[in-house]
């Protein structure tokens, strides 16, 4: 296993972290995701092109593996109910909730169609350009120029 300072791995931790809990609404399946995921990273013994692709690879195919999960093992016992709308949830609904009102808001039709594509869709800037006849790295530049105004406009929510 690949040996990484305690900075380093708060670093990795916090990314990955971040990924999940943009697409995964409870605290216990982060944490479980963002673990797997960088043990299966540092475990990894083959040739590395990209340390970076290789750990958003593997953070992706655990999101999937997930999904698929999710999917064929429903969460249907109500006395769950609780667990199930934690006040995690709700308050991590709410803020989604008030960020994207935000995003629509201060965003024209396109850059918000951008911004749910490439950011909430995981869609990339070259499956994109193809569809809108936009080069990628315009795409790119859109998206951080939009960026850069959504978190301004939304910084209260945003942090």
């Amino acid at each position: 296993m690949k040996q990484i300072s305690q900075d380093q791995w708060n670093e990795l931790y916090n990314q990955v972290y971040g990924f999940f809990f943009r697409r995964v609404s409870d605290r216990y399946s982060c944490e479980e995701l963002t673990t797997l995921t960088l043990h299966d990273f540092l475990s990894y013994e083959g040739e590395v092109v990209s340390e970076s692709g290789l750990m958003w690879k593997i953070a992706r195919n655990k999101l999937s593996n997930y999904y698929r999960s999710k999917k064929k093992h429903p969460i249907v016992d109500l006395d769950c109910e609780s667990d199930i709308s934690s006040e995690y949830s709700v308050e991590y609904k709410n803020r989604v909730k008030l960020l994207l009102e935000c995003i629509h808001k201060n965003t024209t039709n396109e850059e918000y169609t951008l911004i749910e594509s490439l950011v909430m869709y995981d869609f990339n800037s070259t499956q994109i350009s193809k569809e809108s006849g936009t080069k990628p790295a315009t795409l790119r530049k859109k998206l951080s120029r939009t960026l850069s105004k959504v978190k301004e406009s939304c910084k209260k929510i945003w942090i």
